[in-house]
């Protein structure tokens, strides 16, 4: 995994205490859970910019001080929370065999896409912020070269095996495979489109299930 992306799973399960790093027990685990939950509330109902830490630790029902505790920035409050969505996806990644076939395929995309639209909000904030804010930018880029290897290895396992063609770069095919999904669910699910004029989840799911099917010659 790569630095930035390393630094928010190190950070998952640590406060600062005068500025040393001390594991969590459970009642921090269910603090940070309030933290970030309030977070989500402020940023969907006021914006990112009129956010604050105060705004944070208001909403999450803790003191200012406990905020400073888990997180430094607002920045890394939002860091954690896409930190905890790709820690999800990456365990269903983790489960996916291509020996499962077009199956198996479709329930991994399907998990991607469901999981997309239950967080649209925030994954707009989250485009709109990681193209203005530098290391908040490598995170994305970071979490995104996570992705694309897991697939790669998994592509190529798939061809080792006969099961499916990725072509002469596995990893580039990953790529680009990758990035159509991500595209995807932000121009038709993140952009606010009306729901009478775009695809269920269901159709999108069959959609893009459909286009890596053919892509990787998997039947």
């Amino acid at each position: 995994m790569r630095e930035a992306a390393e630094s928010v799973v190190a950070h998952r399960d640590v406060r600062f205490d005068h500025g040393e790093a001390r594991p969590l027990g459970a009642k921090g685990r269910r603090t940070r859970a309030r933290i970030l939950a309030g977070a989500t509330e402020a940023f969907l109902d006021q914006g990112w910019g009129a956010t604050t830490m105060a705004t944070v630790a208001e909403r999450s029902g803790v003191g200012i001080g406990t905020i400073y505790q888990y997180f430094r920035r607002k920045e890394d409050v939002l860091a954690a929370l896409v930190g905890e969505w790709t820690l999800g996806a990456l365990a269903q990644l983790q489960e996916w065999d291509p020996a499962d076939g077009r199956d198996g395929l479709r329930r991994i995309i399907g998990r991607f896409v469901s999981g997309y639209v239950a967080t649209a909000p925030l994954q707009r904030l989250w485009e709109e912020v990681s193209l203005t804010d530098e290391v908040l930018g490598h995170l994305r880029d970071d979490l995104t070269e996570v992705y694309v290897q897991l697939f790669a290895t998994a592509f190529q396992r798939g061809a080792d095996d006969g099961l499916l063609a990725p072509g002469p770069d596995p990893v580039e095919t990953a790529r680009a495979l990758c990035a159509m999904v991500d595209r995807y669910c932000h121009q038709v699910f993140g952009r606010g489109r009306a729901d009478d004029v775009r695809p269920s989840v269901p159709e999108a799911v069959d959609l893009l299930t459909g286009l890596w099917a053919a892509a990787l010659s998997l039947s």
